[in-house]
């Protein structure tokens, strides 16, 4: 009995030699390896969570960015169907191209020169941002997983950013102000009028498309041969009138009877939940490269980062800060390439 005491006793000895020279170096030296594998420390066996270190944060900042790129390489947003994607290089650019139209005409004698018109209509890059916020503690307790969704969000909401101030140009349209000082959309333009207040119907959008074709250029010509690409806008509420218009085979008429439907594929169909109104519907034009509206591009979007334990967000309050940010703008351009029509007469 005393011989097995004994051994017990020299046993629990031999363990507690073997903690403390193994722990005590190891909190001496968290990194140091004891034969649990590399990499593995002692005390790393104890410790649940993530250390938060530079190479863990800038790991942590891979993952937060590739979840972004991806979100943002998926989305599709709309607004290129409608505007002209504009490269800027400066914080304001002058479009003095707006109002001229040169045409063929007969050569005799000599060259007759189009002179620009003096219409000099300014877009100002704007700057924007979205910027979170993931604690140092949740980072500590290996709960950051918890954030990638939001991360995905924020890829996606800067794709679909321009989106967002290209269609609000059209919920503006009948008040703002285009580069020849009325309204966009106006009955009053030199040009001619390109906008009505009829609700969306066959009857209703063959007019508008002749409105469109009866737009003159500045020399009082017409500008538009009828090959020109439509696009017709409208918000949810008139998707399903707006795609029978341009799918049906057939259309009814006042008698109760059907007809032929003439519009069947005369333009693409955009629903945007960017338009506000229930009753607007809008008409885009795309001819040689030119489209009504302008998003003007300084710098694309870019995913950033603040978490250096130095950065004042992570010394006061603990926070690590994730961001996108862009420069650019949109602008209206050319009024006789769009008609819209608040649809409440």
């Amino acid at each position: 009995m005393k011989k097995i005491f004994s051994q017990t006793v020299g046993v629990i000895v031999t363990l507690m030699a073997f903690l403390v020279a193994s722990v005590v170096p190891a909190i001496a030296d968290p990194g140091k390896d004891f034969g649990f594998g590399h990499g593995v420390s002692l005390l790393g066996m104890f410790v649940v969570g993530m250390v938060v270190n530079a190479a863990n944060l800038n790991a942590l900042y891979i993952t937060y960015k590739t979840v972004f790129n991806k979100a943002f390489q998926a989305t599709e947003p709309q607004y290129t169907k409608i505007a002209m994607v504009v490269p800027s290089t400066t914080q304001v650019e002058v479009h003095e191209w707006l109002g001229a139209f040169p045409k063929m005409r007969e050569w005799i004698k000599e060259r007759k020169i189009s002179n620009i018109k003096g219409f000099k209509w300014s877009i100002e890059n704007k700057d924007w941002e979205s910027t979170v916020q993931v604690p140092r503690n949740s980072v500590e307790d290996d709960t950051h997983g918890l954030f990638t969704n939001m991360f995905s969000s924020m890829g996606g909401a800067a794709k679909s950013h321009p989106d967002e101030i290209v269609f609000k140009l059209l919920n503006d349209g009948f008040t703002a102000k285009g580069y020849d000082g009325k309204a966009f959309f106006a009955t009053d333009h030199e040009g001619g009028s390109n906008k009505s207040t009829a609700a969306l119907t066959s009857t209703s959008y063959g007019a508008a498309i002749a409105a469109i074709g009866r737009m003159k250029n500045d020399q009082g010509q017409p500008i538009f041969n009828g090959t020109e690409k439509l696009t017709l806008v409208t918000g949810p509420e008139l998707e399903s009138t707006g795609r029978k218009i341009l799918n049906a085979e057939y259309l009814s008429v006042a008698n109760g009877s059907t007809e032929n439907n003439i519009w069947k594929g005369s333009a693409d169909y955009v629903k945007s939940a960017q338009i506000t109104s229930a009753t607007a519907w809008f008409i885009l034009v795309e001819a040689n490269g030119i489209k009504p509206l302008i998003f003007q591009e300084r710098r694309k979007p870019t995913f950033l980062a603040l978490f250096s334990p130095t950065d004042p967000n992570v010394f006061n309050f603990k926070e690590f800060l994730f961001g996108a940010d862009s420069r650019d703008n949109a602008g209206y351009g050319l009024y006789h390439f769009a008609h819209g029509s608040t649809g409440a007469a």
